[in-house]
C-alpha cells in the first residue's frame, strides 16, 4: 500500500478525521499505533523526528512511550515510497493490526 504523503488526505482525497496528525502540520511520517486493536494514537512529521535526530523517545508523548515501554503500542513509520513499515525492535505487526493501519491511514471506515 502506498499512502499519500502529500498531506491529511488519502489518495482519494478524502479527509482522515480518524487518524491525528503530527502537530508542527506537515505529512505524516511515523507514528504509534496501539498493539491489541491497531488503533494509531499519534503521528509525526519527518521534520517534528529530524528535529529530535530521529530518537522517538524525544518526540513521542510521555503516555505513548510508557505504552511502548509496556508492549503495548508500537512505532511504525512510511518509508521513502509510503509504504507503512512496522519491524521495529524485531517485531512487525501481525497481519490484522497491519491491515487495520493502513485502513485508518487511508481514511477507510471500519
Amino acid at each position: 500500500m502506498t499512502v499519500n504523503r502529500a498531506g491529511p488526505k488519502n489518495v482519494k482525497g478524502r479527509e482522515m478525521p480518524d487518524v491525528p496528525m503530527p502537530s508542527d502540520g506537515n505529512p505524516i511520517w511515523s507514528g504509534v499505533f496501539d498493539t491489541r486493536d491497531g488503533k494509531i494514537l499519534e503521528t509525526h512529521s519527518y521534520e517534528q523526528a529530524k528535529a529530535a535526530d530521529f530518537h522517538h523517545s524525544m518526540y513521542c508523548s510521555p503516555s505513548v512511550l510508557e505504552m511502548v515501554k509496556e508492549g503495548d503500542a508500537q512505532f511504525f513509520w512510511l518509508d521513502e515510497n509510503g509504504n507503512v513499515k512496522t519491524e521495529w525492535k524485531d517485531a512487525a505487526a501481525p497481519a490484522h493490526i497491519f491491515e487495520i493501519i493502513e485502513r485508518q491511514l487511508r481514511g477507510a471506515k471500519e
